[in-house]
């Protein structure tokens, strides 16, 4: 770098920063030769280390060469003792029955054999003088133990809620018994805790409503089998005997029929004695009852909620009474069939359906009586309803409808309608007279009677005749339009009120219920629609008359038949009937 020439070329300025610069750039290299200077330092630090780190090493490998290269006296093992080898054949069979539990070759009841079997022999090992390592190995297998304890009783507790075989229930309950005690009231909630369980899950699978209903019914069976018959106790005593060993420990003894056999046989007694001296008695068969009841309105605020849901999806599809008995029957048979004794099935069936199937059953009813009353209404709109003239035609015979105020065509279509109420199938009604495509109402519910599952069966007449008589109550307040005005539609009133009025009482008084106060109320309703209309149509007459002649002569016409009108509803209301009426 020239100085003369940049002093001469530049200004004191620029010479200033070029100064600055060169400081700057002296600065950075310095600290990048110290940065250098300590890396290397510490490389010699590090390699240091390490040689003395390999030096120490290579001192420990002589040592322990020069350890190896020194001769020891050979000492001969003691023999052990007859405690020590049937210790050592205890943990042997400890590890076999840990292996073998769980297993395809098993069942529930040979997995709870074969665990309670090795359980006694953890806890005897674990209290006896053993080898370090031994003793170490057998410290470790406490946890496995409790382990598989808790799987074991899991699984079963699972697996019970799905088994309906009584053979398979009394297998698992008596596994349970070698693993909690025979404590039979513990075991019965199990199961039934079990079997509540299972059966929400069938619920929540969209199961058959059937299928619920026959595993609630088989659960009530097994009961009934194994525990208030006694065949659970009796199952659990010849598991109990001490000569009694499940075919996976026979299999294992006779791999080795010697010293591990006996050794086997030796504890597997200890199992059965631990079965026997557990004094549990049986259940009472009130206590069994009690305990299926409660279990029964227990499973309501679960199982039953979830059958009521799926019910009421069920009956949605149902349109017809007729179906709907056919279902109803099918449940029934379900549940009566072979019922057992400890729960009767209609508490059952109240239960699992409540009022479900019933208000399903009642809306069917009141939706075929509410067609049967628009066909009837439907059919006033287009017949005559006057009644034929007195002496139309001469005839040997006594007509009954002569005098009786209302047609033939009319007193046909309330009989049709009111022995619709009673018929038997809707074939039978379309085959008679195409009128109602209805079945039977009051048939129907007897047949709902006869399934006897209902607790309170009469129920379902009584509200068909309530039903009914809101039908009537309707009819009696119906006016048709009539080309004569109102008088024309009142006059049809009274008629349909004699024509049911006069209908077949038999009949009648059967859809009804046979009750006395309904009737008697039906009647005076019918009695007062027919003086109401009837009061109408000569006030009608009255008025039409007072228009035609001079007001004062029709006032004095009329006084008498304003009497006359009095006397003939006073007349209709004293006899009971207005039957007698032509209008």
């Amino acid at each position: 770098m020239d100085v003369e020439r940049l002093m001469r070329d530049l200004k004191v300025d620029q010479l200033q920063e070029i100064q600055r610069n060169l400081q700057t750039e002296v600065e950075g290299k310095k600290e990048e030769l110290r940065e250098m200077v300590g890396r290397r330092y510490r490389d010699v630090l590090e390699a240091s280390s390490e040689v003395r780190h390999v030096r120490k090493l290579a001192d420990d490998l002589a040592e322990a060469v020069a350890c190896a290269r020194t001769t020891q006296c050979a000492t001969e093992p003691r023999p052990l003792s007859r405690e020590q080898q049937a210790s050592i054949q205890r943990f042997i069979a400890l590890h076999r029955l840990l292996a073998v539990i769980g297993g395809p070759d098993g069942d529930a009841l040979s997995d709870a054999f074969a665990f309670t079997l090795a359980e006694l022999l953890h806890k005897q090992l674990t209290t006896e003088p053993l080898p370090p390592s031994i003793h170490s190995v057998v410290s470790g297998l406490t946890g496995r133990v409790i382990r598989t304890r808790r799987k074991l009783l899991e699984d079963l507790e699972e697996e019970i809620g799905q088994l309906s075989e009584p053979n398979w229930v009394a297998n698992q309950l008596t596994a349970l018994a070698l693993l909690q005690g025979a404590d039979y009231e513990k075991l019965l909630d199990t199961y039934l805790k079990s079997r509540e369980k299972y059966i929400v899950n069938l619920t929540n699978e969209s199961s058959s409503l059937l299928n619920v209903v026959t595993e609630l019914k088989m659960t009530l069976a097994i009961v009934e089998q194994l525990f208030a018959q006694g065949e659970l106790v009796r199952i659990i005593h010849a598991a109990a005997n001490s000569t009694y060993r499940p075919e996976l420990i026979d299999l294992l003894i006779a791999d080795e029929p010697f010293t591990f056999g006996r050794v086997l046989i030796n504890e597997a007694e200890k199992v059965t004695r631990q079965l026997r001296e557990s004094k549990a008695s049986p259940l009472l068969l009130q206590k069994i009852n009690s305990k299926c009841m409660d279990w029964t309105n227990r499973s309501k605020l679960r199982v039953c909620d979830v059958v009521r849901e799926l019910m009421v999806s069920i009956c949605e599809f149902y349109t017809k009474a007729s179906d709907m008995i056919e279902f109803i029957n099918a449940l029934s048979e379900v549940l009566s069939k072979d019922c057992p004794r400890i729960s009767c099935f209609s508490t059952v069936y109240k239960n699992l359906y409540g009022d479900v199937l019933f208000k399903k059953f009642m809306s069917i009813i009141s939706s075929d009586l509410r067609e049967l009353e628009n066909r009837l209404t439907s059919q006033l709109k287009s017949v005559n309803t006057a009644p034929p003239p007195l002496f139309e035609k001469s005839s040997n015979k006594f007509h009954p409808l002569t005098g009786s105020g209302i047609s033939s065509a009319l007193e046909e279509y309330v009989s049709y309608f009111i022995t619709s109420l009673n018929s038997v199938m809707q074939k039978e009604c379309q085959q008679n007279r195409s009128l109602s495509g209805t079945v039977n109402a009051r048939e129907c519910c007897a047949r709902y009677e006869q399934v006897e599952m209902d607790l309170q069966p009469g129920r379902v007449k009584e509200s068909f005749a309530a039903e009914l008589f809101e039908v009537i109550e309707r009819l009696s307040n119906l006016r048709l339009s009539d080309e004569d005005g109102k008088s024309g539609s009142e006059l049809s009133r009274a008629r349909l009120c004699l024509a049911l009025l006069q209908c077949n009482s038999i009949s009648f008084c059967q859809a009804m219920n046979k009750d006395g106060k309904r009737i008697a109320s039906a009647s005076r309703l019918l009695n007062a629609a027919a003086e109401e209309s009837l009061t109408c149509v000569l006030i009608y007459f009255l008025d039409l008359g007072r228009q035609r002649n001079d007001h004062n002569s029709t006032e004095s016409q009329c006084e008498p038949a304003r009497e006359v009108t009095t006397k003939i509803c006073k007349s209709a209301k004293a006899r009971g009937k207005t039957g007698n009426i032509n209008v």
